[in-house]
């Protein structure tokens, strides 16, 4: 999500005092360097079991009343959204592929929420901004002649003076009106995005599950996931995939199919560092061959 970043006239239109510290922020905030450390550690069932930990029981509800609570509302949203795309990601890695898809739907379905939310929240901002910008333009043209006149005196009354500060006021309007409508603007437009970006992600996860799922039911393995697995946990398989990252994720997937599997299991263990891999076999030598014939 683009940051909620707004400039000092603004904040001060926006920022409603006494507001409830926005729990699922605080949670994301914390949680989600630990569980992206698990991810990097490749503990996907740990990451997974955090994740899922910060999800609440219900989703908060979007107080469009006000810019101001619209924008506190599209922040817990923001971290909502956030903690779904984490179990997504957590379950991915521990191979739980359907799953993953599942919170990946649902981080999207936020995301629209969330813009859709903000998007009515923001629009008297946006038209406050708006109204202040040509209201300004109408009276800065309109009384041109009566500013040059009161910038040319020497000495001004008070009431002069507050005179010539209702132009300033309405000058400043007409500089910020259209910077606060573009950076609004650029809220929803980050916002709106945000949902578009799972698009890629759930198209390959559905693609891995269907491609998968044709092999298990082919006349090959006839739907025998233990079958499967057995048949493709092997040295080529396994070193088609280019890196550490990828040949976990193949025997998590694996695993996750059937949890029983040993040699799925040896080998997790290999790539994690917890068992020492297995010595290659050396083919017999000729002088060997000969002896034995």
């Amino acid at each position: 999500m683009k940051a909620i970043i707004l400039i000092p006239a603004l904040v001060s239109t926006l920022v409603a005092q006494d507001q409830a510290p926005p729990t699922l922020s605080q949670k994301a905030k914390a949680e989600t360097p630990v569980i992206n450390k698990l991810l990097a550690d490749f503990d996907g069932k740990e990451a997974l079991a955090k994740a899922e930990a910060m999800i609440p029981a219900n989703k908060p509800e979007f107080d469009k009343s006000s810019p101001a609570k619209g924008i506190a509302s599209s922040s817990e949203y923001a971290a909502l959204m956030s903690i779904y795309t984490l179990a997504g990601k957590a379950a991915v890695a521990y191979g739980d592929w359907d799953k993953s898809v599942g919170y990946l739907r649902r981080a999207k379905e936020i995301a629209q929420e969330n813009a859709a939310g903000t998007t009515i929240a923001l629009a008297p901002a946006i038209d406050m901004w708006k109204k202040a910008e040509s209201a300004g333009k109408a009276y800065i043209e309109e009384g041109a002649a009566r500013r040059k006149e009161l910038q040319e005196k020497a000495t001004r009354t008070e009431s002069e003076e507050v005179e010539l500060k209702n132009f300033k006021t309405h000058e400043n309007n007409v500089k910020q009106g259209p910077v606060a409508v573009t950076q609004l603007q650029g809220i929803l437009d980050g916002l709106k995005d945000d949902a578009d970006h799972f698009d890629g992600p759930i198209s390959g996860i559905e693609k891995s599950i269907k491609s998968e799922k044709d092999q298990i039911d082919s006349p090959q393995f006839k739907g025998d996931k233990i079958k499967y697995v057995n048949a493709v946990m092997n040295p080529s398989n396994l070193e088609s995939r280019a890196t550490k990252a990828d040949k976990i994720s193949f025997v998590s997937r694996l695993l996750f199919l059937d949890p029983n599997n040993k040699k799925a299991q040896k080998q997790m263990d290999v790539l994690l560092g917890k068992a020492p891999a297995e010595p290659e076999k050396k083919a017999p030598s000729k002088s060997k061959k000969q002896k034995g014939n």
